[in-house]
């Protein structure tokens, strides 16, 4: 009789952990869903001036940071920044074309 009572007792511990251990883990599943811990932030690039578009002075923001498009040092052309991929930007140098100068980074 009491070899009875020890077994009944030792399945009902074991029953117990298992059932707090799911608790336990359905908890911390459900905690993490509300907190958004899987949820990526991508940023995306934006180019104001919808590219490369030398006549309007436009900024780029990409992961990398946030560029203006400027003069280069001849006030011929312009260092025009615009998006690479969907989430960098780039940047290259770019002719005003005749009889245009470069002016707070667009060509006039």
């Amino acid at each position: 009789m009491a070899k009875l009572k020890v077994n009944a007792l030792t399945k009902s511990t074991i029953g117990t952990a298992a059932i707090l251990a799911v608790a336990v883990l359905a908890v911390s599943l459900f905690a993490n869903v509300g907190t958004g811990a899987y949820i990526s932030k991508v940023q995306l690039c934006k180019d104001s001036d919808g590219g490369l578009n030398t006549n309007i002075a436009g900024t780029c923001s990409g992961t990398g940071g946030t560029f203006t498009d400027k003069c280069s040092s001849t006030d011929t052309e312009v260092i025009e920044y615009s998006c690479l991929n969907t989430r960098e930007c780039t940047v290259k140098a770019l002719e005003c074309g005749s009889g245009k100068t470069c002016v707070n980074g667009a060509c006039v």
